[in-house]
């Protein structure tokens, strides 16, 4: 996907602001991303946390970043060589007090368990399939908001890296979804997914099908 230009120093979204989220989980050894979308009104704001098992990080010494992220905050490292999701449903859970998160969008592989947890713990849970019907339309949104540079980017390195690593597939009725290089490619796109399925929670919250909400010269994503 294009890059994403840098949002304003210093900016916060305020602690309580109800968001959107969206969870990617790993099968076993490779990333597992949460993203979340909140709406502050004149613009969204996004986030994204990641989990990996340290056996993984540990084995790619050289070709991804991962141990360097992880000494940096960005990514939190498992024991083992499989992703603990009990971690995942401690951070989850904690950032969900801080910011109550209205619903989640999940792909249903694999996910039953933990997405029953995170329901217990006051988390709405929505289904989302990864198929292009369910991508195509968040996958147009986020585009359009990247091209017409209403998207913003704190910094967020390992995020900033996944969405560089996307590209965008487009299928023969010309619905759109990101994919990677390859299926075994290292170049992982995990929280550009999780953002997606959160942004598909705040587009159906807000009536949004084709258009951006933010079709105007104030409209703006800061993505933190």
């Amino acid at each position: 996907m294009k890059p994403i230009i840098a949002a304003p120093e210093g900016f916060k979204v305020p602690r309580d602001t109800p968001c959107f989220g969206g969870l990617d989980l790993a099968r076993t050894r490779d990333t597992t991303a949460f993203g979340a979308i909140f709406d502050l009104g004149e613009v969204l704001a996004a986030y994204a946390k990641f989990w990996l098992p340290e056996d993984t990080a540990r084995d790619l010494v050289g070709t991804v970043a991962y141990e360097l992220w992880a000494k940096q905050g960005l990514i939190t490292l498992t024991p083992g060589n499989v992703c603990d999701y009990e971690f995942v449903e401690r951070d989850i859970l904690a950032f969900h007090e801080l910011f109550p998160v209205l619903e989640l969008r999940y792909d249903p592989y694999n996910a039953e368990n933990l997405t029953q947890r995170l329901e217990a713990g006051g988390i709405p849970r929505i289904k989302f399939p990864q198929v292009p019907s369910f991508f195509a339309s968040p996958t147009a949104e986020l585009e359009r908001l990247i091209l017409s540079q209403r998207i913003i980017h704190d910094g967020h390195e390992l995020l900033g890296w996944q969405m560089g690593n996307a590209k965008i597939k487009c299928d023969a009725n010309g619905n759109k979804r990101p994919v990677k290089a390859t299926a075994d490619d290292v170049r992982k796109i995990d929280g550009v997914v999780a953002l997606i399925m959160a942004l598909a929670g705040w587009m159906e919250a807000n009536g949004v099908a084709g258009g951006s909400a933010y079709d105007t010269p104030e409209g703006g994503v800061i993505l933190l």
